[in-house]
């Protein structure tokens, strides 16, 4: 985190500040298929920044912010606008599929619909759209994380039941010892960064 912060005020004594680009590069050296992080509701993505050092060593990760923050740029009106415009941002790194997402929080809301639309432009799922006019159903799997130790002061916990509707892959759960807010701290970035580590040298194989 200290690195990345050093390296954001050089960038901007050298007036080439990116604090508040849409598509942030976290770590761009290695040969995997990106890792796309999607903002919480704050908007950042600088959260993301200490999940590289759990992943394979060769994993790329990028992260996506939302427009307006500081002043720069039109807010997004709608979650479809901001899906488009985050599809349009990956694709100029990384031209075609398979894609990885990983949201956090009202970044999971986003990594769905950014899946479900993707799913539709390489025609996977269209038939079946058509047919149950099923438009935010997406057909593959979820690896859900959840903070166990609650959302807020109620201790309430978003069950991973509530996306069944809308995925018909198979939904894993990852609990993670922590609040909601808190999964960005080095404890929680640990352990999502070792079960997403897994998963991919697991899809990898």
């Amino acid at each position: 985190m200290i690195a990345g912060l050093a390296q954001q005020l050089s960038q901007e004594e050298d007036g080439q500040d990116d604090t508040f680009d849409v598509l942030v590069p976290l770590k761009l050296n290695g040969s995997l298929t990106p890792l796309f992080c999607i903002h919480l509701g704050l908007g950042l993505s600088r959260g993301y920044l200490g999940l590289s050092k759990h992943l394979h060593p060769e994993q790329r990760l990028y992260g996506l912010q939302a427009r307006g923050i500081g002043g720069i740029g039109k807010m997004a009106e709608t979650i479809e606008e901001m899906t488009q415009d985050y599809i349009d941002q990956i694709r100029h790194v990384q031209p075609h599929g398979p894609y990885h997402l990983l949201g956090w929080s009202f970044g999971g809301n986003v990594a769905h619909s950014m899946a479900v639309e993707l799913e539709k432009a390489v025609g996977l799922n269209n038939s079946k759209l058509r047919s149950e006019y099923a438009t935010s159903t997406y057909s593959g799997d979820m690896f859900f994380f959840r903070a166990t130790a609650g959302f807020d002061d109620t201790g309430a916990v978003v069950d991973p039941e509530e996306w069944m509707p809308y995925v018909q892959g198979n939904i894993e759960a990852h609990g993670v010892e922590c609040g909601h807010m808190e999964m960005d701290k080095p404890g929680p970035m640990a352990d999502i960064g070792r079960a997403i580590a897994a998963r991919f040298e697991k899809l990898q194989q």
